[in-house]
C-alpha cells in the first residue's frame, strides 16, 4: 500500500505563528484515548560517537569495553521484556526478542569486533558504524513498515552507546504527563506507562512501529507524525492529545478545553464497558447476525483479539513478517508463527493472506520498476519464484 495512504495530510504551526494562543496539530493516531495535561518534553537518548582512532595495544581493553557494552544492553533488554511479560503476557515480550537477538548475531558483534581489532576504532564508533549500515539499508526500503523497523537498531545502537558510556537509561517521570518527543522506543513506552504517563505525542512514526504496537497494547493514547512539535512544546504547556483523531491541541482555549473533556468523560464511559460489549454477539437492529473479524500484521496484534471481541483473523498479511526481517523466512519459520495465530484465535478461523510483495513492499528478491504497482508483483512474484510459494504453502498446511 502506498505510504501515502497511511497518512493524514499534515498541518503545523508556520515560523512566527503565537504559540500562546491555541494551535491545532494533525499526525496519525496510533492508540486510541483522550488525554488532557502539562507536557513533558522528552530529549531521549540520542548518544553519538566520535570518530576514534586507538592504539594496537589498547585494542584488548576496547574489546572487553565493547563485550561489558553489550552484556549490560543485554540485562536491561531482559529486564523489560520481564516486564512487559508482567503488563502484558508471557507473548509481550517477544517484540525485543529481535534487539536482543541483534546483540549477539556476527552481523553486528563480529562485525564491530573487526573494526576495532582490524581498523583500529573506537568501540563506540565502530557500534555507530556497523549500525548506520544496517539502518541505512532500512530507511531506504519502499515499504513503511521496513522502514520503521530501523527504529530497533537505533534503539540498539544508542542503547550499547551509552553502556559504553557508562550512561543510565532515564525512565523516570512525573505522573499524568503527556510525553512529548521526537522519538520513543518500545521500551520507552512500557517503563512510562508504569510512571502513569497520560499519552505520549511524537514528531515521527507510523502505525506499524513497534512505537505504535507498544502503546496500543498498553492502551497509552499516542499520535505520531507531527512534524516539529517537539521543538515547539514548552514544559508543563497544556496539550490535549486526540488518539482517536490523530490531533493534538497546544494551549487550547477554555471552550475547547470544555469540549474534550466531554468527549474524554464519553469515551472512558465506553472503554470502561468495553469487555461487555465485545463479548456481545454482534446483531442488527432487524435480526442479521454479523461476525466481526481482524485484520493483522502482526504477531504482537494478537493479545489484542480477545480484548475487542474479535472471532478469528479476516486477514492476516503475511508479507509483514517477511519485511520486518528484510528477507525471506524458512518454513520452520513461518510454522512457528503460523501455529502461534492459529492457536491464539481457537476456536475461530484464521485467513492467511500469501506473500503480497511489490508496488511499496520490497525485499532483495524484488525488481526495480518505473511504476512497481502496475509490475512484478503479488501473484506474478509468486509464480515467478515458486520457492517462495511452495514454502509458504507447505508452512501453513502443517
Amino acid at each position: 500500500m502506498p505510504e501515502s495512504l497511511f497518512r493524514k495530510d499534515v498541518r503545523h504551526p508556520q515560523e512566527g505563528l503565537d504559540l500562546s494562543r491555541e494551535v491545532i496539530f494533525e499526525g496519525i493516531g496510533v492508540a486510541p484515548g483522550i488525554a488532557i495535561g502539562p507536557a513533558y518534553r522528552y530529549a531521549g537518548g540520542a548518544y553519538q560517537a566520535d570518530p576514534e582512532k586507538i592504539a594496537r595495544e589498547s585494542v584488548q581493553t576496547e574489546l572487553d569495553r565493547f563485550e561489558a557494552a553489550v552484556f549490560r544492553s543485554e540485562r536491561e533488554l531482559q529486564k523489560i521484556v520481564t516486564v512487559a511479560q508482567e503488563k502484558l503476557g508471557d507473548d509481550s515480550g517477544q517484540i525485543f526478542d529481535a534487539q536482543l537477538l541483534m546483540l549477539r548475531d556476527p552481523a553486528f558483534y563480529d562485525a564491530v569486533a573487526s573494526l576495532i581489532s582490524d581498523k583500529l576504532l573506537g568501540a563506540g564508533y565502530a557500534v555507530q558504524t556497523v549500525l548506520k549500515q544496517h539502518r541505512s539499508r532500512l530507511e531506504g526500503a519502499g515499504s513503511l513498515a521496513v522502514r520503521e523497523r530501523s527504529a530497533d537498531i537505533r534503539d540498539v545502537q544508542n542503547r550499547v552507546l551509552r553502556n559504553l558510556q557508562q550512561g543510565r537509561a532515564v525512565s523516570r517521570i512525573d505522573a499524568e504527563r503527556i510525553v512529548v518527543a521526537e522519538n520513543l522506543t518500545a521500551a520507552d513506552v512500557l517503563l512510562f506507562s508504569r510512571r502513569g504517563v497520560l499519552g505520549c505525542v511524537l514528531d515521527f512514526g507510523g502505525p506499524t512501529s513497534h512505537v505504535s504496537i507498544m502503546a496500543r497494547a498498553l492502551g497509552v493514547p499516542t499520535v505520531v507524525s507531527l512534524h516539529e512539535l517537539a521543538t515547539r512544546v514548552h514544559p508543563g504547556d497544556t496539550l490535549i492529545l486526540d488518539g482517536l483523531a490523530g490531533k493534538v491541541i497546544l494551549h487550547p482555549e477554555e471552550e475547547t478545553l470544555a469540549r474534550y473533556k466531554h468527549r474524554q468523560a464519553r469515551y472512558r464511559a465506553i472503554t470502561d464497558r468495553k469487555e461487555e460489549l465485545a463479548a456481545q454477539d454482534a446483531t442488527t437492529s432487524d435480526g442479521h447476525r454479523i461476525r466481526v473479524q481482524a485484520n493483522i500484521e502482526f504477531r504482537e496484534e494478537l493479545p489484542l483479539l480477545h480484548e475487542y471481541g474479535a472471532e478469528g483473523i479476516g486477514l492476516f498479511r503475511t508479507e509483514m513478517l517477511f519485511l520486518a526481517q528484510g528477507r525471506a523466512l524458512d518454513e520452520d519459520q513461518q510454522v512457528e508463527t503460523y501455529r502461534e495465530t492459529v492457536k491464539a484465535t481457537s476456536p475461530h478461523g484464521v485467513t492467511f493472506r500469501l506473500i503480497d510483495l511489490g508496488g511499496d513492499k520490497l525485499l532483495p528478491v524484488s525488481q526495480r520498476e518505473a511504476n512497481p504497482f502496475l509490475g512484478w508483483r503479488g501473484v506474478r512474484i509468486l509464480l515467478d519464484k515458486p520457492e517462495l510459494l511452495r514454502t509458504q504453502l507447505r508452512a501453513i498446511l502443517r
